[in-house]
C-alpha cells in the first residue's frame, strides 16, 4: 500500500464513521422525542409542553454534540493522514 492509498483509505474510513455517527445520533434523537411524546404522553396540548419542549431541546443538543464530535474526529484523522502523506514526500494535491 502506498502512502496515497493509505491516505485515501483513512479519509474513507473517517467519512464512514462520521456517517454512522450521524445516523445513530438522529435515531437517538427521534427515540428520545418519541419516548417523551408517545410513551410518556407529553405533548403541546396536554399541559406538559414544558417537559416535552425540554426533552426535544435536550435531544437536539445531544445530536448536535455528537455530530460536532464526529466532525472533529474526522478532521483529526484526515489531518494526521495528510501529515503522514507529506512526510513521505508526497506533496501533491489531496
Amino acid at each position: 500500500m502506498t502512502a496515497r492509498t493509505t491516505y485515501a483509505a483513512t479519509v474513507l474510513s473517517a467519512s464512514q464513521a462520521q456517517i454512522a455517527t450521524a445516523i445513530a445520533a438522529e435515531t437517538t434523537r427521534q427515540e428520545t422525542i418519541n419516548q417523551s411524546g408517545c410513551n410518556v404522553g407529553y405533548n403541546t396540548t396536554s399541559g406538559n409542553y414544558g417537559a416535552f419542549s425540554a426533552a426535544v431541546k435536550a435531544a437536539n443538543l445531544a445530536k448536535l454534540a455528537a455530530l460536532n464530535a464526529a466532525e472533529v474526529a474526522k478532521q483529526a484523522a484526515v489531518m494526521v493522514a495528510r501529515d503522514t502523506l507529506k512526510s513521505t514526500g508526497d506533496v501533491g494535491a489531496v
